[in-house]
Order: C-alpha cells, then structure tokens, then sequence
C-alpha cells in the first residue's frame, strides 16, 4: 500500500487503501447477489451492483467470473422490460470491465464453466432484447460497443454501421447509415472500421423471416481476448488477430449464402502484417473460419475490405502458415482421399481372401490378421468419410468422427501387439497354458482397453477433447499426448522388447525344422512393415497441417498407399500358403466349368487336402 510523507509535517501520512481490493470480499458479495431472487423490480438495483463489482475485475478469480455471468444470465430475460439506460449502463457496461479479468483466470473458467461461451452468449442476446423505440441506438466502452436499429422491408435500402477507434485522448465513436457504404459520407466513413449490408439482404429473408424480422443489431469488439481464451481452452490458440472484431446479427434468422456480399472494412493494427486472410468466428466450432470470405482488396498496411455471404463477427487473421490459400489444397485433399481409397481396396481384398478361405480362417493368425485389417479399414474409411464438410461443420459429428478414428487407431496398434505377442507363442516362449485362451484375452484386451481410453477421454472435459483443428476432427493438443502419443509410444516400447526376445531366440535357437524358422522370420518381418507404414501412415495424418501442411499431405497419401498395398501383397502374394489357396480356388473355378459333377467333386476333395496341407506347413503356424 502506498504510504506518504507529508512534506509539512514529517510525519507519515494515512495510508490509501483505494487500491486494496479484499477478494474474499468480492466472492462474497457475488454470492449475495446470486442467492437474490432478481425480477423487475429490482434488477436496476443488482445490475447497478455488479456494474460496481465488475470494475474491480482485475481481481477476480474463476468462481468470481462464473458467479458473474451467472448474475448476468439470470438478468438476461428482464431486459426487455427494463429501460435501455438500465441495460447499457449497468448490464453492458459490466460485460466491458470483465473483459478486463487477467487471461490465465478466464481460460481456467472457461475450461470449467464456459464462461467466455457464455459471455459471447450475452453479449450477441443483449442487442436482441433491449427496447428499441424509434431512433437507432448505439453505445461504446473500452472494449465492446452495439448498435441497434429497425429495419422494415419496404424502406431498406442497406445499413451501414462504423466505428472508429479513440486512442487515449479520445473515445469510441459509432454510427448507423440508413444505406450501404457507397452510398456513406466518405470523409466521415473513410477510417472507420465498417460492416456494410447489401439493399438485397431482404430477398434472402422467407415470409416468416420477414414477418418476424424488426431490428439488425451490431456488436464491435476491441481485441479477440474472449475468442482466444475460448480457443486456449481446448487447444494451443494457434491464430493472430490483427484487426478488431465487428459483427451483425438480425435476431432469430440466419443469413447465408448471399448473393450480393456483406462488406466488412477493417483497419490493419498490425501494419507490417502478411498472408492476411478474411474470417468470421464459428460459434458451433468455437474457432476462426474463413469460409464463405474473401479479401476483395486492401490498401497496403493501412485496410483490408473483405467480402462474405453471409452475417457474424468477422476479423482479419495473419495467416501465417497460408492455410487458406494453398493453390494445392485441392489436389492435395483429392490425393488424400484417393490414398485412403487404394488402401481400404486393399485391406477389403485381404479380409475376404483369409475370410473366404475355410483353411486360412482357421488360423490363429489369419484370425489376428483379419481382425488388424479390419481396424484399418475402419479408420480407412471413417477418415475417408467422416473428414468431409458435412461433418467437420457440425460439432456432435466432427467430435464422433474424432473419437472413432481415435478408436480405431488405438485397436489397429493393440492387433499389432497381439501379433507379436503370438509370434512368441510360435517359438514356445509362452506357456501353452496361456495359449489356450490367447485369442479371447486378446480381443477383449485389443477392443476393450482402446475402449476405455476413448471412453475417459470423452468424459473428461465434457467431449471437448475433441475438436476441430483446421478441417481436421482430432484431438486437443494435452490429450493428443496424453490419450494417443504416451499409448502408442507404451505400445511401442513394449512391441520392441517383444521383437528383441524374438530375434534373440530364433538367432540362438537350434531346430531340425529350418522351414519353421524362416516361416517366424518372415512374420517378424510382415509385422515390422506393417507397423513401420501405419506408424508413419497416421502420424503424417495429422501433423499435416500448419506450415509444412503440404508436404505432409503429400507423404501421408504415399504412406497410406502402401500401407494398404503392402499388407495385400504381403500377406495374400507374397506368402506362399495364401497364394497357393488364391491359385487353388482359380484352379476350382475353371474345372468346376468344363467337368461334370463327379470328377469335380473328386479333384476338389483332393484340392481341399491339398489347401490343408499348405495352411498346414506353409508361412503360417496354426497353433
């Protein structure tokens, strides 16, 4: 606390304690508040008491901030019948200042409670309830401004809503055209930042839209502070904002796909900035988008006009990585798709050739290597599928997109193990007590505990584990390591110890049957392959996007071709026992069309002992 010397007297002074907020003091009278059954009588009172406490937000902890937007929310549906004043001076004015609560203490909210959520939420409803009587309103605070105004469909002619940014001697100014910008006063406009609608917004309106329509409100927004902490939240926030944030909304009605385009003006805070990309903030997504905008021109390090089909909060985001611009995304997404195409053909013909065949399924390892392609195939064809616009667009969709692959990734490495696991009980380093039930161990070690896994993963953080990350639904960036990084380097550490007690035993074992020793060599060297490629495959996957977003596209395409075809060629060509039962069943079929029923029923008994054998005594051990 500052202390004074009084230069008269020299004695110190009283101390000022205007600076000394007790915290405890704060909590305290926001849990009051709360517990106060708010209605219209007394809503002036509350609000004029949370604006009081709001100022001193710099204190707040995270049960401050959600007793807060709590307080607010209860408020919310008075709003309409209470005066403007009452609203704009105490109820925005209180949003402002908790604006002001340090970062760290609104992400941790946020995690929790969804407070920045929340607070977006009051934010974009408040404009929407307040009363509005004949003139446009408008108001501005350090951080946040509105603008209301009626509209009606014969008199529209386009609106037009600026603000031009104070510095520290001067404050926010704001103002409604009853026109688009062409049609503004220029010397009045021309710095301003700007959200312009088109005279034809009305034709996209349907009767019940019309009917129901009466306002257009706008919001402005000083920095991105409340979208970063939503994005810091769930992910490492990996955007920068260069621009304020303005946005309009006619309550109750989307808007999109406009034929004549929203324009949206800003002024450039970052000066030097480059790879600047026009976006509007994804409320379902909780991230910055860019689709459905263009930059239509800028004046260098001065402006940036943007072009949009539709309405919401939009900025300017320094793309750094040009993710937006790519003139490859296409044709590297169309050779992604064809990469998972190949490879899922590929896994398919696998299966149903060990499948089909009565010998092969038999196996143990034919089962293992059914069961390991067809986790494959899955993730295959749910990345194929699931990794689309349809999708990635809508939050329940993309977040069980996510947890799928997730799943079957986590599957695909616990079939693996399993593999190695039974090459040892090939070479008799297990007991042939744990043999016996090796397989149903097995499958409800490789599909139960990928199961629990996602399964924690899901509840913790209310699914919010999984998201979007550019037009990819994976993982957040802690459970990324901690739910698939940690198992699969675990899996892999493990797999490796395996491989060693492998190797060392067929190299020091001395065996009469050297066909047998050459047939675990050769599954060794399938099983190295195979993970080598879905190892590469998938990490590729999804490190492929951010600055080398192309090149690892590119790779991830070639890794999952071969994948698919090195398991096919391998496993069905390549090894002898398979190929001779592919030959065999071609053979079947081109005798079975020129001899009659006895002789094929002989020559295919024979066949079938034939197929036995070399099941039997080829690659495959069946055990």
């Amino acid at each position: 606390m500052p202390l004074k010397c009084s230069p008269f007297t020299g004695v110190w002074q009283e101390p000022d304690m205007s600076q000394c907020y007790n915290t405890e003091g704060i909590t305290q009278q926001l849990k009051n508040i709360s517990n106060e059954d708010i209605d219209k009588e007394n809503v002036e009172e509350v609000s004029t008491k949370l604006s009081d406490i709001s100022k001193k937000s710099v204190y707040f902890k995270v049960e401050d901030i959600d007793l807060a937007v709590d307080i607010h929310e209860k408020m919310l549906p008075l709003i309409s019948n209470v005066s403007a004043n009452i609203t704009l001076h105490n109820i925005l004015l209180s949003i402002n200042d908790m604006i002001n609560t340090p970062e760290e203490i609104l992400v941790e909210a946020e995690k929790s409670k969804r407070t920045g959520s929340r607070m977006l939420d009051i934010l974009e409803a408040i404009p929407e309830e307040i009363p509005l009587e004949g003139q446009p309103l408008t108001i501005a605070y350090s951080n946040i401004g509105v603008g209301i105004t009626k509209v009606e469909e014969k008199s529209f002619n386009g609106l037009f809503y600026g603000v031009l940014y104070g510095n520290k001697e001067t404050k926010v100014k704001t103002m409604i055209y009853n026109s688009s910008y062409a049609e503004t006063p220029q010397e009045e406009t021309k710095d301003m930042d700007f959200i312009s609608l088109p005279r034809s917004l009305m034709k996209h309106l349907q009767d019940e839209g019309l009917s129901t329509m009466s306002r257009i409100s706008f919001v402005f927004m000083r920095d991105d502070k409340i979208q970063r902490v939503i994005q810091k939240s769930s992910t490492e926030a990996n955007t920068t904002i260069i621009s304020h944030i303005i946005a309009a909304n006619i309550p109750k009605i989307s808007i999109t796909n406009l034929d004549e385009p929203v324009t949206i003006s800003f002024n450039l805070i970052d000066q030097n900035a480059t790879n600047l990309r026009c976006v509007y903030w994804d409320e379902i997504l909780g991230n910055w988008s860019g689709e459905g905008c263009k930059r239509s021109h800028n004046i260098s390090g001065e402006k940036v006009f943007c072009s949009c089909n539709h309405l919401t909060s939009f900025a300017i985001i320094m793309d750094v990585y040009q993710t937006g611009n790519g003139p490859n995304d296409e044709i590297l997404s169309i050779l992604s798709n064809v990469g998972c195409g190949i490879s899922l053909v590929c896994l398919i013909l696998t299966i149903i050739i060990h499948v089909c065949s009565k010998n092969l399924r038999k196996l143990m390892t034919s089962k293992i290597l059914v069961y390991l392609c067809i986790s494959l195939a899955v993730s295959n064809l749910i990345f194929l599928v699931g990794m689309q616009e349809y999708a990635t667009t809508k939050p329940a969709a993309c977040k069980a997109v996510a947890a799928l692959i997730h799943y079957f990734l986590m599957t695909s490495l616990m079939w693996m193990t399993v593999e190695v696991l039974q090459v040892c009980l090939a070479v008799d380093v297990i007991s042939q007590t744990v043999q016996r039930s090796f397989m149903i161990r097995s499958s409800i070690l490789a599909w139960g505990l990928p199961m629990i896994i996602v399964t924690v993963t899901l509840a913790i953080n209310y699914t919010n584990n999984y998201i979007r990350i550019e037009q990819t639904c994976w993982l957040s960036a802690v459970p990324f390591y901690t739910a698939l990084v940690a198992p699969m380097g675990i899996i892999l550490i493990f797999n490796i110890f395996i491989f060693s007690i492998d190797v060392w035993y067929l190299m020091t074992l001395e065996t009469n049957k050297p066909f047998k020793l050459e047939t675990k060599r050769t599954r060794i060297l399938g099983i190295v392959g195979v993970f080598v490629l879905f190892s590469a495959a998938w990490i590729l996957a999804f490190f492929s996007f951010g600055e080398t977003d192309e090149v690892f596209t590119l790779l991830f395409a070639i890794f999952n071709i071969l994948q698919g075809m090195f398991v096919f060629f391998y496993y069905c060509i390549y090894m002898k026992n398979t190929r001779d039962v592919i030959f065999s069943c071609v053979h079947k079929r081109k005798e079975a069309n020129t001899r009659g029923n006895v002789t094929y029923n002989n020559s295919s008994t024979n066949r079938e002992r034939r197929e036995v054998e070399l099941a039997e005594t080829g690659p495959y051990l069946n055990i």
